[in-house]
Parts: C-alpha cells; structure tokens; sequence
C-alpha cells in the first residue's frame, strides 16, 4: 500500500543517516594535490600498515574520506607518493587535514578535535627543533624533551601519547628505550593503559616494551 511504501522508505532512510552518523570523517585541502589518490591506511598491529579506502581529491584539491570506529582510539594515516601524514581518532569526530602535496607528510596541518589539536602542537615542537638544530637533535635535546614530557603526563592514556612515545623523525627515534629518562616515561604510557585502556590492543605491546628493556 502507499503507506506501506513510505514507512518502508522512511525506515530505509532513518537506517542510512544512522548508518553514516556512525562514521568519523576527514577532510581537507591539500595545496597542488589536484586530481591526486589518496590512500586511507589503519595500522596492523605489527608495526606495519594496511589499506582501507581510497581516494580522489578534487580539481581544488579537496578531499573526504570516512571510516568505522575501530572501538578504541587509533592513528590513521593517508598517504600520497609515498609520503604520509598522521592523524588521530577518538571516536566520531569530524579532523581537518590541511598540506601541501610538494611536502605531504612534513608540512601539514591538523584541527578538529581535541586530540587532533594536540597532535598538532606535538608535531609543531618537533618540527621547531629539527628545523633549528636537526633531525638527530629531538632524541636528546633538552627543551624539546621537557616540552614532550609535561604533554604526555598530562594524558598518558591518550593516542597521542602513544603516538608520541614511538614517534620517529627520519632514522631518529625521539623516545629511546635504551635511556632510562626516556623508558620512565615508556612506563607512564604503559601503566595508564593498563589502567585505563586494559582491553586496548596497544596496552600489552607497550608492557612487553617496557617490560623487556
């Protein structure tokens, strides 16, 4: 009957805007990235990346691409050319990714989120320090260290300081297992998440990272 038909369609369409509502998204600009792929990737847990999704930014360089929530807070990252940019997701959050397609992966820029403004500001720190005293400078320099330290103990339990934890700039892994100073805070990141995040994926790889140095 009609109105058989138009419940039916307003159930079809109540199904699909939720489906959708379930989604965190990014979207951007990226500055001569016309025309480009981009692909969507989700770590695998190995230290490795997989591929979800990809795609095509517009003739102004425009993009947006959605995912479903992995169940807990992860980093994505899409890469164009070989070259990645990093990004975090909480929840269903909508994050901003600002580049530039000649320096995707170094020169960009992240909003939109809590978590995503405070990936920005660690990436703004280390971006300073290698510009001013070079790669190999973020693994010990002092104020760079100190700075990296007050924002990780300020959420230990977040993804951005996980990300932080095992960041690395170029062959430079800026947190060292090997250095004592550098494994406490290893520890702090390991001990919020099995207290906090006990069933995170993450929480028994950074014990045993802990744990084994």
């Amino acid at each position: 009957t009609p109105m058989a038909n138009t419940v039916a369609r307003t159930a079809a369409t109540m199904m699909l805007t939720g489906c959708s509502d379930k989604n965190w998204q990014a979207e951007g600009t990226i500055a001569g990235g016309e025309g480009k792929s981009l692909v969507l990737e989700a770590p695998n847990g190995n230290g490795g990346w997989y591929p979800l999704d990809t795609v095509s930014t517009d003739k102004h360089g425009h993009f947006s691409v959605k995912g479903e929530p992995a169940g807990h807070p992860e980093v994505y990252r899409l890469s164009l050319d070989g070259k990645s940019v990093y990004f975090p997701i909480d929840s269903l959050e909508t994050v901003t990714i600002t580049a530039e397609a000649a320096n995707f992966g170094t020169a960009y820029t992240l909003s939109g989120s809590e978590q995503a403004e405070k990936m920005q500001q660690i990436n703004g720190m280390i971006a300073k320090t290698v510009s001013e005293h070079g790669e190999e400078a973020v693994a010990y320099d002092p104020e760079l260290k100190r700075a990296l330290y007050e924002t990780i103990l300020r959420d230990p339990a977040g993804i951005v300081a996980y990300y932080t934890i095992f960041r690395r700039v170029g062959n430079t892994l800026i947190f060292n297992p090997q250095e004592k100073t550098d494994l406490r805070m290893i520890g702090a990141v390991a001990n919020a998440f099995a207290s906090q995040r006990p069933s995170d994926p993450r929480t028994a790889f950074l014990a045993s990272v802990y744990l084994t140095n």
